[in-house]
């Protein structure tokens, strides 16, 4: 069980106690906690605590929404009292990159754009398809956004997405020229000082990011998982004999033979 699990029934278990009929039934209540907390950092899982404490009046433990629902309260709260924070009506921005704009230009904006590995792309991403500002359990997964791709400009730089070339030829320069844009138009001279950066390259991290997805394709269409599987032993076989599929189709079928054949 985590420290912030801990101290939150320890801490409740005072005002509002539980009872258990044996110890397997409090290791499941327990690891409903965990599940339902997940997300939110230690900070307002306590401040939603001390709220619960301070406004209930009932004995019983609270419910799993309720305390969810507390700690929803307190991150909207926390954000209220931050003007910087705020989330502006939609209807002024139409667009959603103007949107977007509007919305990064803020601390959260200026700390996004100064991290190194910078994770501003992902952030104006976020805003963008969700109209708002991000909660503070959302900003992990935006950094984690961030890192995959700092892995993927990684991958491309060292030539390990070669296969891959005609779908991400592009990505590493548009990438690049975007976050350098978005870096000097919230920071302006400052986005040529530098901190080091902390990416440390994971060199097995391209095999991960294909297995998952390779097992979120089988899942999402099981009837066509085998020949999903033929297709990429195929793609890897020629992948290594030829240095990627698109040089071999350049080899196999060069622009003279196509048009030979199509005029045959």
């Amino acid at each position: 069980m985590s420290d912030k699990i801990e101290k939150f029934i320890s801490s409740m278990s005072l005002v509002f106690p539980k009872r258990f009929e044996d110890e397997r039934q409090q290791v499941e209540w327990f690891k409903t906690w965990e599940r339902a907390l997940k997300n939110f950092e230690p900070w307002v899982v306590e401040a939603a605590t001390q709220r619960i404490i301070d406004t209930r009046d009932e004995r019983s433990f609270p419910l799993v929404a309720e305390v969810r629902k507390a700690c929803m309260d307190v991150i909207r709260d926390d954000r209220a009292s931050k003007p910087e924070m705020a989330v502006k009506p939609s209807e002024q921005h139409p667009d959603p990159f103007g949107l977007a704009d509007h919305l990064i230009d803020c601390q959260l904006g200026r700390t996004a754009a100064r991290d190194n590995p910078s994770w501003i792309v992902p952030l104006h991403d976020f805003c963008r398809e969700n109209r708002r500002l991000p909660l503070s359990n959302e900003i992990a997964k935006i950094k984690k956004d961030a890192h995959d791709g700092e892995q993927i400009e990684f991958a491309i730089a060292t030539g390990k997405l070669v296969d891959m070339l005609p779908l991400l030829r592009d990505f590493r320069e548009k990438n690049k020229l975007r976050r350098e844009k978005l870096r000097r138009r919230l920071l302006g001279a400052e986005a040529d000082n530098r901190t080091p950066s902390t990416f440390v390259p994971d060199p097995d991290w391209m095999q991960k990011a294909l297995a998952a997805h390779h097992a979120r394709e089988d899942a999402r269409d099981p009837a066509n998982a085998e020949r999903y599987r033929l297709a990429r032993e195929w793609r890897a076989k020629v992948a290594a004999e030829y240095g990627s599929v698109d040089r071999y189709l350049t080899i196999k079928r060069p622009p003279g033979n196509v048009a030979q054949n199509k005029g045959g």
